[in-house]
C-alpha cells in the first residue's frame, strides 16, 4: 500500500473514532470496563481530557486517539486498523507524555510522582501476530527492570451477539472489516450479498431498538462512513448497503 492511501486509510478509521469520542463519548465505558474489568456507568465519565501533549525532547506536539477521565483514573486508547510491532514503542512515548504532562499541572514542589496512566490498544483487523497484551522491557540506570504492559482488544473476536449483549456498540462501524478481504468476490454473488444484507439489517433492527436518537444517528452515520469506504470499488454493494443501513426493506435473492 503507498504511502498516500496508508494515509487515505487511516483517516478514515481514525476520523471515526475519533468522531465517536467527541460526539457519543459514553460508548467508550462498556470498552474500559471489557478491557479492564470494571463496572463503570456513564455517569462515571468525567471529562475527555486534551489528548495533545507536550514531547519536551522533540519540541513537539504528540496527539492521543483518546485521554478519558473515568471514575478517579486516566484511561489512555489507541485505535489502531492493521498490525503494527512499533505500536508499544508509541504507546509508551503516548503514557511518558500524558503521565509528565499530568506531573507538571499538579505542580508537586517536593517530589515528583509520574503516574501512567491505564492503556490499551483496540486493534481493528485479526493477525496471528496480534496477542493478548504488547510488552516492552524497561532498564532504568540503576538496574531495575520493568514489564511495560498494555492489554489489547481485538474488534474482529466480538459477534454481534456479542456487541450488542456486552454494549460494545463502538465497535459496529468496524464489522465490516471482516469482511474485507471478500468484498470482491461479493459483487458478482447474489446470494453472500443477501446473506451480507440481512446481516447488516439485523444490526440496524438491534442497534434501532437499543440506542437512543443520537447513538442510533450517530453510529448509522459512522458505519456508513466506513462501509462507504470499504465499498468504494463495488457501487452495487455500496447502493444495497446504503439501502440497508437506512432501514430501507429489500428485496431477497431467494424471494427473486
Amino acid at each position: 500500500m503507498s504511502e498516500v492511501s496508508t494515509d487515505i486509510t487511516n483517516n478514515v478509521f481514525d476520523g471515526v473514532f475519533r468522531s465517536i469520542l467527541e460526539q457519543i463519548p459514553q460508548l467508550m465505558i462498556p470498552l474500559v470496563n471489557e478491557v479492564f474489568h470494571t463496572a463503570y456507568t456513564a455517569e462515571d465519565l468525567r471529562l475527555q481530557l486534551k489528548n495533545e501533549h507536550k514531547d519536551v525532547a522533540k519540541d513537539m506536539d504528540r496527539t492521543t486517539d483518546s485521554l478519558l477521565y473515568i471514575g478517579n483514573k486516566r484511561y489512555h486508547i489507541e485505535c489502531q486498523k492493521a498490525y503494527d510491532n512499533t505500536m508499544i514503542v508509541r504507546m509508551f512515548e503516548y503514557d511518558v507524555a500524558i503521565a509528565l504532562q499530568q506531573a507538571r499541572e499538579e505542580n508537586q514542589k517536593d517530589v515528583f510522582e509520574i503516574k501512567f496512566p491505564d492503556s490499551c490498544i483496540l486493534y481493528l483487523t485479526q493477525n496471528k501476530k496480534i496477542e493478548k497484551v504488547a510488552t516492552m522491557k524497561v532498564h532504568f540506570a540503576d538496574g531495575y527492570v520493568h514489564t511495560y504492559k498494555v492489554p489489547i482488544m481485538k474488534a474482529q473476536e466480538y459477534t454481534k451477539e456479542e456487541i450488542f449483549q456486552k454494549n460494545l456498540l463502538v465497535l459496529l462501524p468496524y464489522y465490516i472489516l471482516r469482511y474485507e478481504s471478500k468484498i470482491s468476490k461479493l459483487e458478482n454473488n447474489e446470494v453472500e450479498q443477501e446473506k451480507l444484507f440481512q446481516e447488516y439489517a439485523s444490526i440496524e433492527k438491534s442497534l434501532r431498538a437499543v440506542a437512543d436518537e443520537n447513538v442510533y444517528t450517530h453510529l448509522i452515520d459512522m458505519m456508513n462512513k466506513i462501509l462507504q469506504y470499504e465499498f468504494r470499488k463495488t457501487p452495487k454493494l455500496k447502493e444495497g448497503m446504503e439501502k440497508v443501513m437506512v432501514g430501507e426493506v429489500f428485496e431477497l435473492y431467494s424471494t427473486r
